[in-house]
């Protein structure tokens, strides 16, 4: 017991000294708001009409997961595609967790534009939100004092039956929602009646907030390769990413991909620079692009990305 005090304390002091050299850097997690316009999570256009609008403008505000049943539904039962005629199906499943202070409506429009990017069809597995103080109350509870949440319990559940019943399960998950996918692998490599399943799994996280992610060191030895696979992506002045993941590296198990620009909204800041090869295009994600994917004028087209000629 007092090993385990020891540890929550230690990271408290760090967390509290991470965040307080950190502050300064706050303005870079808004970035450039109007880059990338078409595809933002600002734009009414994305939206399926004003009051969807009105309520990803008010979730940051209001806690209206408490009012809204729909916003406690974790199973991944509601999806967001594409037309069936251009998915990929290969066997595996592809799940998005989503940040802080996201309402429904939001986590749809970013699960939109990773189904876009990947032609997969993304299930959701919604984080919801009770407004930004009461989510930097749960993200300090999980994240620092490793607090697991009925939210994250909830996905584990769901994580268990996917990875029993698919080849393999893919977990993109932003923000907060990066602290989430951390304690649902911590949790696997730990449970001896599951942890066999963790070769089956890969995480990608963007912004991630986390500070700790373990990998499976078993698993890992045998196969000589990261178990399960994880990828980690990081824009170098969002001040979320600087306490996250870029700030305890060594304690996060995976990939780093760095990008040496500002922004933590996913669509505009993240996926938008990823497509067009900014994270660098040698890592497993990007490789599940199809040739084909290309969002709009905005981006470079992906074949001359990767160097394949168009003709």
């Amino acid at each position: 017991m007092k090993k385990s005090k020891k540890s929550t304390w230690r990271w408290v002091l760090k967390d509290i000294n991470c965040v307080a050299r950190s502050l300064h850097t706050l303005p870079g997690a808004f970035g450039n708001l109007f880059k990338h316009y078409k595809h933002s999570e600002i734009n009414p256009d994305n939206y399926e009409n004003s009051s969807d609008y009105a309520n990803m403008i008010l979730t940051p505000i209001i806690p209206t997961s408490k009012l809204l049943k729909s916003e406690t539904d974790y199973d991944g039962s509601q999806r967001v595609s594409i037309d069936e005629s251009d998915l990929v199906d290969d066997g595996s499943v592809w799940f998005f967790i989503n940040g802080i202070a996201t309402s429904p409506e939001l986590s749809k429009v970013n699960a939109r534009k990773i189904a876009e990017i990947f032609k997969r069809e993304i299930h959701l597995l919604y984080n919801p939100s009770d407004s930004i103080p009461f989510d930097l109350i749960e993200c300090i509870m999980d994240r620092t004092f490793k607090m697991g949440t009925k939210v994250t319990q909830s996905m584990y559940k769901v994580l268990l039956k996917a990875l029993d019943d698919y080849e393999k399960v893919v977990i993109i998950s932003h923000s907060q929602g990066g602290i989430i996918a951390a304690e649902l692998v911590n949790k696997l490599v730990k449970d001896i009646d599951y942890e066999h399943l963790s070769e089956k799994l890969e995480v990608y996280t963007f912004a991630s907030a986390t500070n700790y992610m373990l990998k499976n060191e078993k698993k890992s030895l045998e196969k000589g390769a990261l178990i399960p696979h994880m990828g980690h992506f990081a824009n170098t002045k969002d001040s979320i990413s600087k306490i996250g993941v870029l700030h305890y590296k060594d304690d996060v198990a995976g990939h780093l991909y760095t990008n040496e620009n500002s922004g933590h909204l996913l669509n505009i800041h993240y996926l938008v620079q990823f497509l067009n090869g900014e994270f660098g295009t040698d890592n497993k994600l990007f490789s599940y692009i199809p040739k084909e994917t290309d969002i709009e004028n905005e981006i470079v087209d992906l074949k001359n990305i990767k160097g394949i000629d168009s003709n």
